[in-house]
Parts: C-alpha cells; sequence; structure tokens
C-alpha cells in the first residue's frame, strides 16, 4: 500500500498542535521533544479525522530545519513523507530525473528509507512498510 503524508515545519509546534485541535479536532498522536530544549519539537504526528499530518519546528531562527540543496537556493518549504514498496525503485528514478539527493536509500529502523528534493523544491521522504509485529 502506498500512502503519502504533508510534513510541516512551523514556528511553534507546540502552538500548532493546540490550533489545530481547535479548528480541525485534531489529536496529536506523537510530540517528540529536541533534545536539550523540550519545548521545541523535533518531530511530531496528527490525526484529522482519516487523515495523517507530520509537522516538526522550524529552527530557532525561523529557518527551515534543512540547509538549501542547490546552491544559491531556499531550503525545501515543502516535505512530503510516502510509504510505499518500493522506496529504492523510487529513489533512482528521481535522481535519474534530475533530483537532487539528500539522503540514499538505506536500512532505518526496520524499514528502508531516503529522501531526495525534486526539481521544483520539495523534500520527498521515501520509506517502505515496517515488518509486520514492529
Amino acid at each position: 500500500m502506498t500512502t503519502v503524508t504533508p510534513y510541516l515545519m512551523v514556528h511553534s509546534a507546540r502552538q500548532f498542535t493546540d490550533y489545530a485541535a481547535h479548528v480541525f479536532g485534531a489529536q496529536a498522536k506523537t510530540l517528540i521533544p529536541l533534545d536539550g530544549d523540550p519545548e521545541r519539537v523535533v518531530h511530531g504526528e496528527m490525526r484529522i479525522g482519516d487523515s495523517t499530518i507530520y509537522f516538526a519546528d522550524a529552527r530557532i531562527d525561523g529557518e527551515q530545519c534543512l540547509p538549501p540543496y542547490r546552491e544559491g537556493e531556499d531550503p525545501s518549504r515543502t516535505q512530503m513523507y510516502v510509504t510505499l514498496p518500493d522506496p529504492d525503485r523510487a529513489y533512482a528514478a528521481a535522481i535519474a530525473k534530475g533530483a537532487t539527493p539528500v539522503m540514499e536509500v538505506s536500512e532505518q529502523e526496520g524499514t528502508r528509507m531516503g529522501g531526495w528534493v525534486d526539481p521544483f523544491g520539495t523534500l520527498w521522504w521515501v520509506t517502505s512498510e515496517p515488518p509486520h509485529g514492529s
């Protein structure tokens, strides 16, 4: 099964959580604090209805938490997290079509995961489904 999940970088993940709960009835599933600064969130997950949204705090200076991947460009403002059967194939296809590699697909906590920035500036993370029973 293939799924696509938006990954938002926000100025205050905790305030974003409260806002989404108030406006959409969102329910936070995960809030992982940043080591050394527990008020900031390095990764969060929430449900709005049947949909999942990932989110995290941007850097302290308000910039994206990741650097630009192409000389002279802004960092990626949008990230997409895709679970699919063959992340290696998707990664190879993206690179062949001019994407900038960010992280080669490799074993990550029981899945295969990698990432790239497409020619339009979107950062894509691809991962396989975790093995059953994890």
